[in-house]
């Protein structure tokens, strides 16, 4: 059997051991602790460069938004010249309307005119034909 010396020193071998073995774990989670604030520092600059892009196509956004909103006032300004424009040129598309309406009418009352002046000259030379055959059969 080991004498209480031996036991003492084998368990103070033991005991460094342990201390040797806790210091290389202590090492170990500091080592871990660094590489893991290292991480998380570029990790942070990573996110704050993503932040400031989404910050610059928000303002991108906001740009385009202002646009369109300019370009929808200026269609509204458009709009309400065509519709002055369309009022006018309504107004006179009637006025050309009823124009052509009277000279329509006119023109049907010339047209019965002219042919019931035709049906007289038209008589008038049958009248006048079968005035020359009979004198010519007369004679």
């Amino acid at each position: 059997m080991a004498t209480v010396e031996e036991r003492v020193s084998h368990l103070e071998g033991r005991v460094d051991e342990q201390t040797h073995m806790a210091n290389g774990i202590r090492e170990a989670v500091s080592s871990l602790e660094r590489r893991l604030e290292a991480f998380e520092l570029r990790f942070d600059a990573r996110f704050e460069n993503l932040d400031q892009r989404f910050t610059s196509i928000d303002q991108r956004f906001a740009s385009i938004d202002q646009r369109f909103e300019q370009i929808d006032k200026r269609f509204e300004q458009v709009s309400g010249q065509f519709g002055q424009f369309g009022g006018q040129v309504g107004g006179r598309f009637e006025q050309v309307d009823h124009r052509l309406e009277s000279l329509e009418r006119r023109l049907a009352e010339f047209r019965d005119a002219m042919e019931g002046r035709f049906l007289w000259l038209a008589g008038i030379q049958v009248t006048t034909l079968i005035a020359v055959i009979t004198v010519a059969l007369a004679t």
